[in-house]
C-alpha cells in the first residue's frame, strides 16, 4: 500500500514537472502586424501634413506669382517712361519701384524658409510620438510578459497545493499578483493604444489596430568640431537670423537703389561724396557726411532762386519771372519730396540692421552651444545606462550558472532577472532622451547632424572642456552685379573680385543640379542670359577658376542689382 502511494506520488511529481516546465502555447493571429518603420512613419506625415501642403501648393504659387508680377509692373513702367507721353515721378516712386522686386523676392524666401522649418519641425514632431508609442509598445510587451509569468507561477502552485507542496495562502497571493498584472497590462494597452493614435493623427491614418514599431539604434559624434560645423549650418536655417539677414541685404539694396537715383539724377561730379562714402562703408563718418550732404541739398535748390528771363507771347517778348516757377514738379530738390534725407537715412537703417544681424547671430551661437551641451548630458546618461544594463546581463547569465550547481536560488535569479530588465528599461528612456536631444540639435542646424548606426562608444570629449574659438566666417569673395542688356528680356551678370583674388574665370550654375548658365568667362567680361534665370540669385552659384582649375565655389545674397559673393560650403 505504502508503495502504490509512493509510486502515485513520483507519476504526480513527474506531471508537475511537465506542468511546470512546458512552455504555454498561444495562439497566433489570423494576420501578421503591420509594421511601421521610423523612415516610412517620418515620410507619410510630411506628406500628410495640411500646412506643408498647403505652402507648397497654394502660398509658393502664390508668391510666384507676385514676383512675376513685380517684373510685369517694371515692363510696364519701362514702356511708360519710353512713350512720347512719359511723366517724370518722385524719388518716392523710384524707389518703390526699385524695391518691387527684391521685396517679392523677400517673400518667396520667406515662405520657402518657413516650409523647409515646417517640414523639419514635423519630422522631430513625428520621431517624438513614434518613440512614445514604441516605448508604450515595450511597456505593453513586457506587461504581457509579467502576466504569463505571473499565471504559469499561480498554476504551479495550484498544482503544488494538491499534493501539499504549497499552501492556499500561497496560491492566494499568486492570484492576486495574477490580478495585479492584469490590470497593469491593461493600462499599458491603453497607453499603447492612446500613443498610436496620436501618431495616427500625424500620419494621417488610423492606427487602431494590430501596428508594430522599430526603433533602431544611431548615434552622433558629438565633438566641437561637429558643434561648429552645425553653427555654419544654423546660420542658414535659422529663421530669426534669416529674417535678420535678409532685412540687412534688403537696407543694402535700398541704400544702392537711392546710391544710384542720385547719381543717375543729379550726375556723378554732384555725388562724388556718395561714391567716397561707398568705399569704405564699415566705418562711414556721420558727420563729414551730413555736413556735405547738406552742401549736396542747398546747392540743388541754389539752381532755382533768382530771376531768369523766359519768351512771352506778347511785347515786350521777354518776361522775367522766379526761377523757381520754372521748376518741374520733381526737378532737383523737389524730386525729394519729403524724402530730402532718403539716403542718409537709408545708411542709418543698413549700420542698425547690420548690427541687429550680428546680435542675433552671437545669441544663435549661445543656442547651439547650450543644445550641443544637452546632447553631451544625454549622452552621458545613455552611455552609463548602457554600462549597467551590460552589468546586469553578465549578471543574470552568472547565476544562471550557479543556480545549476545550487549556489543560489531561483529566487535570486528571478531578482536578478528583474533587475536586468529594470535596466533594458532604463537603458531604453536613456535612449529616447538621447535622440530627442540629437534631434533638437539636429533640428537647429537644418538637418546637416550626420548619424551613424549602433550604440556610441567611450566620448572622447566630455563637454566640460573650454570652448574652442569660433572658426573665422567664410569670407566675401567680392561683389556680384546685374545690369540690363535688352529691357524686360536679357541682363548681364558681373563680377567685381575681392583684392587679390587668384581667379581669371568664372562660370554660373544652378544650385541644385548644378546644370551651367552659359560658358566659362574671364572675370573682367560678363555673361548676358534672359531675365527669367536672374530673377532670383539665391538660385545661382558662381564657380571661379585658375586657368582651368577650380579654386573657390561662391553663394550670392543679396538682392538685384547687386550683392556679396560668400565661400560656399561646397567648396
Amino acid at each position: 500500500m505504502l508503495l502504490r502511494r509512493r509510486s502515485s506520488a513520483v507519476v504526480h511529481l513527474v506531471l508537475l514537472g511537465v506542468l511546470t516546465l512546458q512552455p504555454l502555447g498561444f495562439a497566433r493571429p489570423a494576420q501578421a502586424a503591420e509594421r511601421i518603420s521610423l523612415s516610412d512613419a517620418i515620410q507619410r506625415s510630411v506628406q500628410a501634413s495640411a500646412d506643408i501642403n498647403s505652402m507648397k501648393l497654394v502660398q509658393l504659387q502664390q508668391a510666384d506669382f507676385d514676383l512675376a508680377q513685380a517684373y510685369q509692373t517694371l515692363r510696364n513702367q519701362d514702356e511708360k517712361d519710353n512713350s512720347n507721353k512719359a511723366k517724370e515721378h518722385s524719388m518716392s516712386r523710384d524707389i518703390d519701384l526699385g524695391l518691387k522686386v527684391p521685396q517679392a523676392m523677400l517673400n518667396k524666401k520667406k515662405l520657402q524658409h518657413q516650409l523647409d522649418d515646417k517640414i523639419r519641425q514635423t519630422q522631430v514632431q513625428t520621431e517624438q510620438a513614434y518613440m512614445t508609442a514604441y516605448q508604450m509598445q515595450v511597456a505593453a510587451d513586457n506587461a504581457d510578459a509579467a502576466l504569463k509569468k505571473a499565471q504559469k507561477k499561480a498554476d504551479d502552485l495550484v498544482a503544488k497545493q494538491r499534493f501539499g507542496y504549497a499552501t492556499a495562502d500561497d496560491v492566494q497571493a499568486a492570484q492576486a499578483l495574477v490580478e495585479q498584472a492584469k490590470t497593469n497590462l491593461q493600462t499599458a494597452q491603453l497607453s499603447f493604444k492612446s500613443s498610436r493614435l496620436a501618431l495616427g493623427q500625424l500620419l494621417g491614418r488610423d492606427l487602431d489596430g494590430d501596428y508594430r514599431f522599430d526603433l533602431p539604434r544611431v548615434y552622433a559624434d558629438l565633438t566641437q568640431d561637429t558643434m561648429w560645423r552645425m553653427y555654419e549650418s544654423a546660420k542658414k536655417s535659422d529663421y530669426d537670423l534669416f529674417q535678420d539677414t535678409e532685412a540687412a541685404n534688403l537696407a543694402q539694396t535700398k541704400a544702392n537703389i537711392i546710391r544710384s537715383l542720385y547719381q543717375s539724377k543729379f550726375g556723378s561730379d554732384a555725388t562724388a561724396l556718395l561714391a567716397a562714402m561707398y568705399q569704405s562703408p564699415n566705418a562711414p563718418d556721420y558727420n563729414s557726411f551730413l555736413s556735405k550732404y547738406d552742401e549736396l541739398i542747398a546747392s540743388l535748390k541754389n539752381r532755382w532762386k533768382g530771376k531768369a528771363l523766359v519768351l512771352a507771347l506778347s511785347f515786350p517778348f521777354l518776361k522775367i519771372v522766379d526761377k523757381v516757377e520754372l521748376q518741374g514738379e520733381y526737378q532737383d530738390d523737389r524730386y525729394f519730396e519729403d524724402l530730402s534725407s532718403s539716403l542718409p537715412m537709408a545708411l542709418l537703417d543698413l549700420d542698425k540692421a547690420k548690427l541687429k544681424q550680428a546680435d542675433t547671430q552671437n545669441k544663435l551661437a549661445g543656442k547651439v552651444k547650450s543644445l550641443y551641451l544637452t546632447a553631451k548630458q544625454a549622452e552621458a546618461d545613455y552611455l552609463l545606462a548602457l554600462q549597467t544594463e551590460a552589468t546586469a546581463k553578465n549578471s543574470v547569465e552568472s547565476a544562471s550558472g550557479k543556480l545549476k550547481f545550487g549556489q543560489l536560488t531561483q529566487d535570486d535569479v528571478d531578482k536578478l532577472q528583474a533587475a536586468y530588465e529594470q535596466a533594458q528599461t532604463a537603458t531604453l528612456s536613456s535612449y529616447v532622451a538621447y535622440k530627442s536631444a540629437l534631434s533638437n540639435f539636429n533640428l537647429e542646424a537644418g538637418g546637416a547632424l550626420p548619424y551613424i548606426s549602433g550604440v556610441p562608444k567611450a566620448a572622447g570629449e566630455t563637454g566640460t572642456e573650454a570652448f574652442k574659438p569660433e572658426p573665422p566666417a567664410p569670407k566675401s569673395l567680392g561683389v556680384w552685379r546685374i545690369e540690363a542688356v535688352a529691357s524686360g528680356m536679357t541682363s548681364s551678370f558681373k563680377l567685381q573680385l575681392a583684392d587679390g583674388s587668384q581667379a581669371t574665370h568664372f562660370a554660373l550654375r544652378f544650385k541644385n543640379g548644378g546644370q551651367p548658365i552659359g560658358a566659362k568667362t574671364p572675370v573682367n567680361s560678363s555673361i548676358t542670359h534672359l531675365d527669367l534665370v536672374f530673377q532670383d540669385p539665391s538660385l545661382l552659384q558662381l564657380v571661379l577658376y585658375n586657368g582651368d582649375k577650380q579654386i573657390a565655389v561662391a553663394d550670392l545674397s543679396g538682392y538685384a542689382p547687386s550683392g556679396d559673393l560668400t565661400l560656399s560650403t561646397d567648396s
